[in-house]
């Protein structure tokens, strides 16, 4: 029954090649689907792990290779690019898998313009036994998706480099003021100790602009790294405060051996 809605045979190699064409080189071992028929909007496949027992415990490779009949139902197309697995709304097993299964997929939806497309995978054993339901099963291109405006007009909705006239030659326009307003700007400068917000508020004042300078707190920036740095300094020049082991005693309240030999002993 299945293969009257999908009467065309197509060569397991031009299945593969078409999908390498599309950016996705399956390897041997990922090579599971062994025989394809085609029909509209659907395809069947037949899925074996090659090189073994069709009655052996199925392989993960088994149900990967039932999800790529899917590509094989959908149009063909040069243009239609390259579609990755995104989703899943449903998974149904109904019993373990064998290492030969039949896939039989059909498209729910295709939406080109969103570059998506919804479909149900159905796998079967060889007497047409329902082993798992895969249900709505997305794909998404890996091509970006048109951009669209606002109102749904297909006018891209993004910016666009425009040219803006600029103003006569003769006319000086400054940073922070506007051209040919005559106004003042109004500058907010942070400044550290290194001097430079200085001379540049200072620039800016005798042009006639307002500037507004905040002022680091000690131990930002520059003011930090010194401090450490002359900690530092200092604890490398004080002079150590322990006495060398021989000066040392120590105190014992239970005898009156002298210290020193006390000391000598423990060592």
């Amino acid at each position: 029954m299945l293969r009257g809605g999908c009467p065309l045979e197509v060569p397991v190699d031009h299945f593969y090649d078409g999908l390498r064409e599309r950016g996705l080189a399956y390897g041997p071992a990922f090579r599971t689907v062994t025989r394809i028929w085609r029909g509209s909007g659907q395809a069947l496949g037949q899925v074996q792990m090659v090189g073994s027992d069709p009655e052996d415990p199925a392989d993960p490779l088994v149900l990967d290779g039932c999800l790529q009949v899917l590509a094989a139902a959908m149009p063909d197309d040069p243009d239609r690019g390259t579609y990755l697995p995104d989703a899943v709304a449903e998974l149904r097993m109904y019993d373990r898998l064998p290492r030969r299964v039949f896939s039989h997929a059909t498209l729910r939806t295709a939406e080109p313009d969103a570059g998506a497309v919804t479909g149900d995978v159905r796998v079967l054993d060889g007497s047409g036994r329902v082993l798992a339901d895969i249900l709505g099963l997305r794909l998404v291109s890996t091509r970006p998706a048109a951009p669209q405006g606002p109102d749904g007009s297909g006018e891209p909705a993004m910016y666009e480099p425009v040219w803006v006239p600029a103003p006569d030659a003769g006319e000086q326009v400054l940073p922070g003021r506007p051209a040919g307003s005559g106004e003042p700007g109004r500058w907010l400068i942070f400044a550290d100790a290194g001097g430079v917000a200085a001379r540049v508020a200072e620039h800016l004042t005798a042009r006639g602009d307002a500037c507004t300078t905040v002022r680091c707190a000690p131990g930002d920036s520059t003011d930090r790294l010194q401090a450490k740095q002359r900690l530092n300094a200092s604890r490398s020049a004080r002079p150590s405060m322990r006495s060398p082991p021989e000066t040392r005693r120590r105190q014992h309240p239970k005898t009156d051996i002298p210290a020193s030999r006390v000391w000598h002993s423990a060592c």
